[in-house]
């Protein structure tokens, strides 16, 4: 069984009128270290959001009610 943790990372923008830099989250894979979903490439504001979306796209599908 695969284990998962919320990693953060800084984003970073520079640009010539303004810079900013800010933490974000991503969820990893501990036994590979395999970056499993990081909002598109944006990374999520709070750990457990990341944790919360995450566990969200894992639900199965369901099909016809």
């Amino acid at each position: 069984m695969h284990e998962f943790s919320a990693k953060p990372f800084t984003v970073t923008q520079s640009d010539d009128y303004r810079q900013w830099e800010e933490t974000r989250w991503r969820i990893v894979n501990t036994e590979t270290g395999e970056v499993v979903d990081d909002a598109q490439g944006y990374g999520y504001k709070t750990a457990p959001k990341a944790y919360a979306a995450f566990g969200y796209k894992q639900k199965p599908k369901r099909k016809n009610r």
